[in-house]
């Protein structure tokens, strides 16, 4: 892991102030849509909100929402599963994502309380969960891919900083820029560095 991954970044404050002060009880909800971004999300929770209760949102978009382009070409003449095999395939990974999500909570000595959600709008759910559970701020990853690390967020991470007045809290993932750039991996991150 390395030390640009474990350096989150604020992304979007509020403009307006809250109705009331944070509580404790107030949970951070991680955007999680896999166990690779749990490694790294919770950990960075978990530094800047020890103590506190975290909500991992793992949302999955069903098949039948899938782009046409999403599905040519992936099978090289063998014929493409069902819909409902899709589904079924990916409620399994979400829910093994939340598994692990757990699993890594424990290890950062965070609480954490899993959610599979199954959605065609990724971000408009992930901003209805945010207000439902009270969250004090939004973690989500950044999705760096090559000619896009100038634009370092995903298509749900723009969506979700139009839709919410809660705090995201952005956590790169690892890149080859990074390794490059000659961090150690092994070195502790500063928080804000």
């Amino acid at each position: 892991m390395n030390a640009r991954a474990l350096a989150p970044s604020v992304l979007h404050m509020t403009t307006t102030a809250p109705a009331h002060a944070p509580t404790d009880d107030e949970p951070v909800l991680i955007a999680c849509e896999g166990s690779d971004f749990a490694r790294l999300g919770i950990p960075a929770a978990a530094r800047l909100w020890p103590g506190r209760r975290a909500v991992v949102a793992v949302v999955w978009t069903p098949a039948t929402h899938f782009r046409p382009a999403d599905m040519v070409g992936r099978y090289h003449g063998i014929p493409a599963p069902t819909t409902e095999a899709i589904d079924e395939g990916l409620r399994r990974h979400a829910e093994g994502t939340a598994s692990d999500a757990e699993r890594i909570g424990d290890e950062a000595r965070l609480h954490v309380t899993p959610m599979v959600l199954s959605s065609p709008h990724v971000a408009e759910t992930l901003a209805e969960v945010a207000e439902s559970v009270g969250a004090v701020a939004i973690v989500v990853g950044t999705n760096d891919h090559g000619l896009l690390d100038a634009l370092p967020l995903g298509r749900v991470t723009r969506r979700l900083a139009h839709l919410t007045q809660v705090p995201l809290l952005l956590v790169p993932e690892p890149t080859s820029r990074s390794s490059r750039s000659g961090v150690d991996a092994g070195a502790p991150a500063e928080v804000g560095a």
